[in-house]
């Protein structure tokens, strides 16, 4: 499963139920950063996000090169 957006990631991520998905109404507190296993979702699409926030946290969650790939895109003059 790919999320738009990383907002999508702790909400799906928060509905899991033994490996699936439940549909339902809830209010979550997951935190999702490079310790967290996603269990569901595989990718995500998303913007560029400022660095040191939440946001980059969560992608820390699908890769450990989420710093390099900020870094190359301030020398490509990307932001």
């Amino acid at each position: 499963m790919i999320a738009l957006g990383t907002t999508v990631i702790r909400a799906v991520e928060s509905a899991v139920v033994d490996g699936k998905v439940m549909a339902g109404t809830a209010f979550t507190t997951l935190k999702i950063d490079w310790q967290f296993r996603p269990q569901v979702i595989t990718g995500i699409i998303t913007g560029m996000q400022v660095p040191n926030e939440s946001h980059i946290q969560i992608l820390e969650a699908f890769s450990d090169k989420v710093y390099e790939a900020y870094h190359i895109a301030k020398l490509d003059g990307f932001f």
